[in-house]
């Protein structure tokens, strides 16, 4: 899905906000396919419908009677300068980082291989310019978890002592997620509903218990002992 916000200003001068969003299926989910798709699925795609349009108009009203856009410039030059936002998973950032560069070479491309020579470096550079930024909604999970462990790992240094007078089938944990989910078992009767069960997976290691936990890692299916939470 591709979205952009612009402004139009109407015939009475006023101003209107417009966020314009295109979807289309790609043929996969690599970062170069995702980049790619830009141009084939969207730029190019784009082109063709516009001068389709243009086509019908001029056969209406006569030719050249078409004032809208014209059709050779649409394309990924169009994303210089502006901000490209984007998830914080490496297929995504990887995809931002081609992207990047598919918007230098149209840009190049678009303006011309004479008129580019002929530009300097700081030229060059402020036309092919393309901001790019992380989605906020996922970067405050990188800083929670970030917070989350160097909160856990204080508490497994300043409670070592305590921590030792109960055996690991206890399950104590400095983890506040444990403790989340934990109290989220104890006070709900059916904490993972699902009205269509699929077979039960083939079993598999249990995994490695973290450094930050005292014992087994908590397992959210297990009830603990109410009267032990909040010990630690």
């Amino acid at each position: 899905m591709l979205a952009t916000n612009a402004q139009i200003e109407t015939a009475d001068g006023k101003l209107v906000d417009v966020v314009m969003r295109g979807g289309a299926v790609i043929p996969g989910g690599t970062a170069q396919q995702i980049a790619q798709a830009l141009e084939t699925r969207f730029w190019a795609h784009g082109r063709k419908l516009l001068l389709r349009w243009r086509a019908v108009h001029e056969e209406l009203f006569g030719v050249g009677s078409w004032d809208g856009p014209v059709p050779s410039d649409h394309g990924s030059h169009k994303l210089a300068n502006a901000l490209l936002l984007n998830d914080t998973c490496n297929t995504a950032r990887s995809t931002a980082r081609l992207v990047e560069e598919l918007v230098g070479a149209a840009v190049e491309a678009h303006v011309g291989s004479e008129e580019w020579c002929k530009l300097s470096a700081a030229e060059r550079a402020a036309k092919q310019k393309l901001y790019r930024g992380d989605c906020w909604q996922h970067m405050r999970n990188i800083f929670l978890d970030k917070m989350a462990s160097e909160a856990a790992a204080h508490l497994q240094e300043e409670l070592a002592e305590s921590l030792k007078t109960f055996s690991s089938y206890e399950r104590m944990s400095t983890d506040g997620m444990a403790l989340i989910r934990a109290v989220y078992v104890l006070t709900n009767p059916n904490p993972n509903p699902n009205p269509n069960p699929s077979p039960s997976p083939s079993p598999s290691p249990s995994p490695s218990p973290s450094p930050n936990r005292h014992g087994p890692s908590p397992n959210p299916n297990h009830s603990l002992n109410p009267n032990r939470l909040g010990q630690t």
